[in-house]
């Protein structure tokens, strides 16, 4: 991972709807054998993958380590990016209906969708 200037969960969610405008369409299909991969093939893969790696937030580097496959919660603890409960709230939904084959435009309506209704996320992980 690259050293970088400190952002919060709200600069990823605002980077993640911004991917995600640009590829309204784009499904995110999992590789065998994992459950997400932020980057796979030294390219950046998920929703939020892409928005973390325009960010500067992650690299190649990241394939290689077991962080790779955290869930969005868990891997911004450990790039130390804090957010409120409803940004990472807001962001575990968007990784979730991303990562099951949602089109990334609907993975973010989605994600506004749950917000709205304060529906928390409990899917483990």
């Amino acid at each position: 991972m690259t050293e970088q200037q400190e952002f919060t969960a709200s600069d990823i969610i605002a980077k993640v709807r911004e991917v995600a405008a640009r590829n309204p369409g784009r499904i995110y299909e999992v590789p065998m054998g994992g459950e997400r991969y932020y980057v796979y093939d030294g390219m950046p893969a998920s929703l939020e993958g892409c928005a973390l790696w325009e960010m500067g937030l992650i690299d190649v580097s990241l394939q290689a380590r077991w962080v790779n496959e955290l869930s969005i919660r868990d891997l911004l603890n450990t790039l130390k990016v804090n957010g409120t409960d409803d940004e990472i709230n807001w962001l575990r939904w968007s990784q979730h209906y991303g990562d099951h084959l949602d089109p990334w435009g609907t993975a973010v309506e989605k994600a506004d969708e749950c917000l709205a209704n304060g529906i928390e996320y409990r899917v483990a992980s």
